[in-house]
C-alpha cells in the first residue's frame, strides 16, 4: 500500500500539472535537492513555484484515508464466461463455469462443474459451488461455499458471515447375497468470522474470532436377525441421524518473512461434551534461506456435560483426544478430504490427518488407539528440513523436498498407576512433501516400544511400506497458494 497508494498521488499531481510541466519541475527538484533529505512541503514548494498552481488541494490527500479519489459508481454488468477473467472487471461481475473432477473409494470418479464469482479485486459477495456425478454411487455429489464480507466496520478490519454445504459418500457395505448400501453424509455450517484491525496498517499480524456451527446427517446401518422356520438370515438395512457442534476459534497469526507464528485455540461444544484445544506453530529460519525448523505444540482437554458414562463414553469416542494420525472417521466435521475415509486396509487406510498430538504413526486396528484419551493430551512436533547437500532426492530432475520429523507427547492415562505406557512417548522419522506440502509421506523409522509391539503383533512381516502414512492437505494448497490472489476458503 505504501509504494502503489503513493504512485497514484504522484499520478494525480501529473494530470493536475500536465505531463511537460510535472516532468519540467521533476527535474527542477531533482537539481535542487541532490544529496540532500528533502521533506513534503519542499517537494510542494518546487511544483507549485514550478508550475505557478496552488497545489494545496493534492497535498492535503496525503492525510487522507481511503480512496485518493471517489469516483461514481457505475452498474456493473453481469457476464458468463468460462474458467475465469481478469478483464474489465470494473465493467462486469463475471459467473464463470469450468469443468471439474473429484474422487473417492466410495465415489469413484467424479465428473461436474464449479459455478463461481471469483474475480479481481475481491467482491464483498463470494460463492462457488462445484456439482459432480459420482460414477461409482450413481449419485449427485455437492461441494459450496457462499460469502458475505463487510469491510473496515469499526474496530474489526473484516467481517466475514456465510455458510458451507457437502455431500459425499462416505462409506459402504455389502452384505451377503445383496448390494452393495452406499451411506453419505450431507453438511450445512454457517459462520461469522471477526478479522480485527491492527494500528499499524502495514502489521503482518491477524487476528481473528469465528464461530461456526455444523449441523451434519449421515447414513448408518441397522443389522436385524430373522428367523424363519427354515433359515436364520441377517437383514441389513439403511439408518439416517442428525448431529450438531459449535465451534468457536480465537486466533493469531504473523505471516512476517521471518520467524512467522500462529496460535489458535478452538472450543467445541456438542450433545455430552466440550472440547478445548490449543495449537501454536512457530518458524526458525535457517540462514541463506536453507529452510528452517518448524515447531508445533499441542493442548487439549475433554469434558463430559452432566457426568462420564460408558453410554457417554462410546457415543463420542470419535470426538476424543488423539496422539496418533485421527483417521476419517475422526474427522467429526468433515473438513478434510480423504481418499478412503473409513478403510482399514489398503494404501487408503494409511491417510491420517496432523491434528491433536500430531504422531505420524497409526494404531487404527486397536480398539483402544495408542494415546487416545477422553481427559487431557499434550504434544511437541518438530519437522526441520534436511539440506539439499544431505538429501539423496536431489538427484533427481524434480525439486522433492526431504524433512525429519520428531513427535513428543503425553496424555492422562500415562500418569496413572499401573499404566499401560510410559508417560512420555514418541516416533521420528523421515518426511517427503510433494506439491507444495499438500501432500505430505512420513516414514516412521524411531518409535516407542508400544508401537513397535503395535506393528509387529498386527502388521505382520513385510510391514514397513505398511507403517507409512501420508495426509492430504487441500485446504494448505488453497491458503498458501490461490489465496495469494484468490482467497478462496472451504
Amino acid at each position: 500500500m505504501a509504494y502503489t497508494k503513493t504512485a497514484a498521488w504522484v499520478q494525480l499531481l501529473e494530470k493536475q500539472v500536465g505531463r511537460l510541466a510535472f516532468d519540467s519541475a521533476m527535474k527542477i527538484y531533482y537539481s535542487q535537492w541532490q544529496f540532500k533529505h528533502p521533506y513534503p512541503e519542499d517537494f510542494k514548494a518546487v511544483l507549485e513555484k514550478s508550475t505557478g498552481k496552488n497545489l494545496d488541494s493534492s497535498f492535503s490527500l496525503l492525510h487522507k484515508t481511503g480512496a485518493l479519489e471517489v469516483k461514481a459508481k457505475t452498474k456493473k454488468k453481469i457476464k458468463f464466461i468460462s474458467f475465469f477473467s481478469f478483464k474489465d472487471t470494473d465493467k462486469f461481475n463475471y459467473f464463470s463455469l469450468a469443468p471439474i473432477l473429484g474422487y473417492n473409494q466410495y465415489d469413484k470418479l467424479q465428473i461436474g462443474f464449479i459455478r463461481h464469482n471469483y474475480q479481481l479485486p475481491i467482491g464483498r459477495f463470494k460463492f462457488a459451488t462445484a456439482l459432480l456425478y459420482a460414477t461409482g454411487s450413481k449419485k449427485f455429489n455437492v461441494l459450496s461455499n457462499t460469502e458475505y464480507t463487510w469491510r473496515n466496520k469499526g474496530h474489526f478490519r473484516a467481517i466475514d458471515a456465510g455458510f458451507s454445504v457437502a455431500k459425499f459418500t462416505m462409506d459402504d457395505f455389502t452384505p451377503d447375497n445383496s448390494a452393495t448400501i452406499k451411506l453419505a453424509f450431507r453438511k450445512l455450517a454457517p459462520y461469522i468470522k471477526l478479522t480485527l484491525n491492527e494500528k499499524d496498517a502495514l502489521s503482518t499480524v491477524t487476528r481473528f474470532v469465528q464461530l461456526r456451527t455444523f449441523i451434519i446427517n449421515e447414513d448408518g446401518l441397522n443389522f436385524k436377525t430373522v428367523i424363519t422356520p427354515n433359515d436364520t438370515s441377517l437383514e441389513v438395512s439403511k439408518t439416517n441421524s442428525t448431529r450438531y457442534l459449535n465451534q468457536l476459534k480465537l486466533g493469531i497469526s504473523n505471516s512476517r518473512a521471518l520467524y512467522p507464528y500462529k496460535g489458535e485455540l478452538q472450543i467445541e461444544q456438542a450433545a455430552d461434551f466440550v472440547r478445548v484445544a490449543f495449537t501454536g506453530n512457530y518458524f526458525f529460519n535457517y540462514a541463506n534461506q536453507q529452510g528452517g525448523l518448524k515447531v508445533r505444540v499441542f493442548a487439549g482437554k475433554f469434558f463430559y456435560t452432566g457426568g462420564k458414562t460408558i453410554s457417554k463414553q462410546f457415543a463420542t469416542d470419535r470426538y476424543h483426544l488423539n496422539m496418533t494420525g485421527p483417521n476419517g472417521y475422526e474427522d467429526y466435521t468433515y473438513s478434510n478430504y480423504f481418499l478412503g475415509r473409513n478403510e482399514f486396509e489398503g494404501i487408503a487406510s494409511q491417510q491420517v490427518m496432523i491434528r491433536d498430538g500430531g504422531f505420524k504413526v497409526r494404531t487404527n486396528l486397536l480398539s483402544a488407539k495408542i494415546g487416545k484419551t477422553d481427559n487431557w493430551l499434550a504434544a511437541a512436533n518438530f519437522n526441520t528440513t534436511i539440506p539439499a547437500n544431505l538429501n539423496p532426492l536431489s538427484a533427481l530432475p524434480i525439486k522433492i523436498p526431504l524433512h525429519f520429523f520428531v513427535d513428543i507427547g503425553t496424555y492422562a492415562e500415562a500418569w496413572q498407576k499401573n499404566a499401560a505406557t510410559p508417560r512420555f512417548i514418541y516416533d521420528a522419522g523421515l518426511q517427503l512433501s510433494l506439491f507444495a506440502e499438500t501432500v505430505n509421506i512420513y516414514i516412521p523409522l524411531f518409535y516407542s516400544k508400544e508401537f513397535k509391539d503395535y506393528f509387529k503383533s498386527t502388521l505382520g512381516d513385510k510391514r514397513f511400506w505398511k507403517q507409512v502414512s501420508f495426509s492430504i492437505d487441500l485446504f494448505n494448497f488453497n491458503q498458501n497458494k490461490i489465496q495469494k490472489t484468490i482467497p478462496l476458503e472451504f
